[in-house]
């Protein structure tokens, strides 16, 4: 069990560390990139994608213009416009020999003299200073550039819409003589554009210098087509126009946008590369996780290896431990059997020394206190034999049965305590409780003390309700009192008083027996219910005892699930107090 929960906690701890070390480098390079993101892309990005939008437009948008300005300087047109514009079909089979040679989509030529629009199908019609399909000749006529470049309407092609590239045609003496160019469908300007969008993942559009935008590509999603009215571009175009800077960046429905601009010369426009942070975020963000995967299958790689490496040993670590049990068993196997044997020792031992006291306090009894009154009766015997063959008299002969009787009671008394005391040490005595009324058996005892309390004229006196019951073991409950009351007659003096009083206290009766004789001394009250320490006292007439009665009387109320209290004071008298049991509530 230790085992496995070693090796699930290191896989664990492991597993943690790596997740944790792999997280924390991939978290700090995410957020590392996240705040260099932005100075790369307005230092780096996004010029190097102006500037490769610019080279693809010079290859593929203003390819056309340079066809027109070799169309203008074509000595072939110049002649053929000087000659007088004869044979008409030569300029329309060199216009249809420019726009298939080109692909481009129309070719046209305007004379300033005649004022015809020759086209790659033929003539098309005679332009009018008044007409708003000319406008655009009058305006490149009276203007100081070379060419422009505009949006239009083609006639020839159904009005197709055309980004026409306009160019001057001067004579030999740099005279204005007309107008020629070609024409790009604005639908493969768009697919151009498109190009641009799908290659460099860039919003690419062109703004005129007044902020109309003139190109973008359908995916770009231009709602507005002018500048100044999208939010945040507004706030920058006069720097853009300008030219303060090339790279800006502002914000757009609460996102960031990059830009990069550039002014195409030859286009007369502006070049706009936008980009979202949201796409450069999520490239980072791809990278995060695609790290994240690495980290993963790395992760559990190491786990996979350090579980193999840990299976390898843990056959011989089960093993190992197996054999550690086995003996840590046998060793607690014969720990238990040596403390269950010194356990029986020490009790043996116990068993052994309170059969020793018993034994010498049995021997100091038999000695001293049952030896006294057995040879009063002896002598008591001897001199009535005496006296008897002398004829002894009535009176003397009645002293001395009533000095033999009391010896042979208190002898008797003696031994019936000694005997009481040795069946306890036995465990022998057992409680059989019944309920009974306590007065009666008060005033038996007493009343079998009357030769006793005669002889010392003691009163004795019984405060106890008739009706009061106890719940307690009646032969034990008459011993106790019959020892009470006997040492109360012994420590009494002639003409004393003995109280027996009877009172309840919570869920038991105490019962007191109080005598006004000559108290307890301090120094034998810590040995008064010890039976192998206490030390016999004489009574205030000499009554012999062996110090057992209190000790005995003690143990008897315990096993009657009782205890016995007193209170003393010296030359005042003594108080011994019993308590049983009152009778339970439900007793059938």
């Amino acid at each position: 069990m230790e085992i496995t929960s070693y090796k699930r906690n290191t896989i664990i701890l492991t597993c943690i560390l790596l997740v944790v070390g792999f997280m924390s480098t991939s978290l700090i390079s995410y957020f590392a990139a996240r705040n260099s993101m932005e100075k790369e892309i307005l230092i780096s990005d996004l010029p190097l994608t102006s500037d490769n939008v610019y080279s693809e437009i010079q290859r593929d948008l203003l390819s056309p213009i340079l066809i027109s300005s070799v169309m203008s300087n074509d000595t072939f047109v110049r002649s053929w416009i000087l000659n007088g514009e004869n044979k008409t079909e030569k300029i329309i089979q060199y216009l249809e020999v420019i726009k298939d040679k080109h692909k481009i989509f129309t070719s046209f030529l305007v004379s300033n003299k005649t004022g015809i629009y020759y086209q790659n199908k033929g003539i098309l019609k005679k332009i009018k200073e008044n007409s708003m399909r000319d406008k655009w000749y009058f305006r490149l006529r009276n203007s100081k550039t070379k060419y422009e470049m505009n949006i239009d309407i083609d006639m020839a092609n159904n009005d197709a819409i055309t980004i026409f590239i306009n160019h001057k045609i001067f004579d030999f003496n740099d005279n204005f003589i007309g107008a020629v160019g070609v024409g790009l469908k604005n639908k493969s300007v768009q697919d151009l554009m498109e190009k641009y969008h799908n290659k460099y993942k860039r919003n690419i559009y062109f703004i005129k210098p007044s902020g109309k935008i003139i190109l973008h590509c359908s995916l770009c999603k231009v709602k507005e087509y002018n500048i100044n009215k999208i939010p945040g571009l507004s706030l920058i175009f006069n720097d853009i126009i300008n030219n303060k800077k090339n790279s800006f960046k502002y914000n757009k429905n609460g996102k960031t946008v990059f830009l990069n601009s550039r002014y195409i010369e030859e286009l007369g426009w502006y070049l706009m590369v936008e980009q979202s942070s949201n796409l450069a975020e999520l490239s980072i963000f791809n990278a995060l996780v695609l790290n994240l995967i690495f980290c993963a299958i790395i992760t559990l790689l190491v786990v996979i290896i350090i579980s193999v490496i840990i299976n390898k040993y843990h056959k011989k670590l089960k093993v190992m431990l197996k054999t550690e049990l086995d003996l840590v068993n046998i060793n607690n196997g014969q720990k238990l059997k040596i403390e269950e044997q010194n356990s029986e020792l020490h009790e043996k031992n116990g068993k052994l020394t309170e059969l020793n006291d018993f034994k010498d306090k049995l021997f100091a009894v038999i000695a001293h206190d049952l030896r006294a009154p057995i040879g009063n009766i002896h002598y008591l015997l001897e001199r009535i034999g005496d006296d008897l063959s002398n004829k002894l008299s009535n009176n003397k002969m009645r002293n001395y049965v009533e000095s033999l009787r009391n010896s042979a009671g208190n002898t008797y008394a003696l031994l019936e305590n000694l005997l009481e005391w040795a069946n306890i040490q036995f465990s022998r005595v057992q409680c059989h409780p019944t309920i009974f009324t306590v007065d009666e058996l008060l005033k038996e005892e007493a009343s079998s003390h009357k030769y006793s309390l005669d002889l010392k004229d003691i009163s004795i006196k019984i405060n106890c309700s008739k009706d009061i019951e106890i719940y307690a073991d009646i032969n034990i409950v008459k011993t106790i009192i019959r020892n009470l009351i006997s040492n109360a007659i012994k420590f009494t003096p002639a003409n004393g008083e003995i109280i027996i009083d009877s009172q309840v206290k919570n869920d038991k009766l105490a019962i007191s027996v109080k005598d006004d004789g000559v108290g307890i001394e301090k120094s034998r009250i810590p040995k008064l219910f010890g039976f192998t320490n206490s030390i016999s006292t004489s009574g205030t007439k000499g009554e012999a005892g062996i110090g057992l009665g209190l000790s005995l009387s003690r143990d008897l109320a315990r096993i009657n699930k009782g205890d016995i209290h007193f209170e003393t004071e010296a030359g005042k008298g003594s108080t011994f107090t019993l308590t049983v049991q009152l009778p339970p509530n439900n007793i059938d």
